[in-house]
């Protein structure tokens, strides 16, 4: 679980610094939220407890269902 937070977190901040040292603002922030939310779901999977995202996403749908039939 280190390993994961001690290799991957340093890389991702160095390769954000060095698209915003040559100014690649819309780049940084797409990859900004690429890795951030790759980040933290393997950090979930890491930890032991990983999210089903199929889950996930159904409830969604059943939430976005009851309020649309009112």
């Amino acid at each position: 679980m280190w390993v994961l937070y001690i290799v991957l977190a340093p890389t991702i901040v160095l390769q954000a610094a060095w698209l915003i040292r040559k100014k690649m603002y819309r780049d940084t922030a797409v990859f900004a939220a690429v890795s951030l939310s790759g980040f933290g779901l393997w950090a979930s999977i890491a930890s032991g407890r990983p999210i089903i995202l199929n889950a996930l996403i159904g409830r969604i749908i059943d939430a976005a269902i009851s309020l649309l039939s009112g």
